[in-house]
């Protein structure tokens, strides 16, 4: 297991445009699963309330806690590439999903213009790309697998 936590003291965490910020109480940078499931039962265990935030690009202040600030910056890994699934960690930068994809003869449909935005934050905010004729990108995900408040591991399919 790789959690980093920072020292207990109240950084300060904005999105990408310093349009708005926050002071959580508690922010991880989880590497691994096992980090991301320790740092919500850290979080439950001061009773904090728990905010998610990818890279940052939303101008809306989704993140904003007081609380604990999970970053999903260190969860960039492709899983699994199949013909018609791809499996990424919620930090997944596009860009990079693309990039793979691509290697062996794939694209994704309807992408947005932006590759650094991370999978987690593209799907939690129905973010789409520029054609009339795809949907968001969260509505083409067929299944994920989440930590609950509890800290357990559940798995929602299609």
């Amino acid at each position: 297991m790789n959690l980093r936590i920072p020292p207990p003291r109240r950084d300060t965490w904005s999105n990408w445009a310093k349009t708005w910020s926050c002071r959580p109480v508690l922010r991880a940078a989880p590497a691994d699963l096992d980090g991301l499931i320790a740092a919500v039962r850290a979080a439950a265990a001061r009773e904090l309330p728990i905010r998610v935030a990818g890279t940052g690009h939303s101008l809306m202040p989704l993140a904003r806690t007081a609380g604990c600030l999970i970053v999903t910056e260190h969860l960039r890994r492709v899983l699994r590439i199949e013909e018609d699934e791809i499996e990424v960690e919620a930090g997944a930068r596009l860009g990079d999903v693309e990039e793979t994809a691509w290697e062996v003869g794939l694209s994704l449909e309807g992408g947005t213009n932006y590759s650094k935005m991370s999978a987690g934050g593209l799907i939690a905010t129905g973010a789409h790309g520029s054609s009339p004729t795809h949907g968001t990108l969260s509505s083409r995900v067929v299944g994920v697998r989440l930590v609950t408040a509890a800290g357990d591991l559940v798995t929602l399919d299609a």
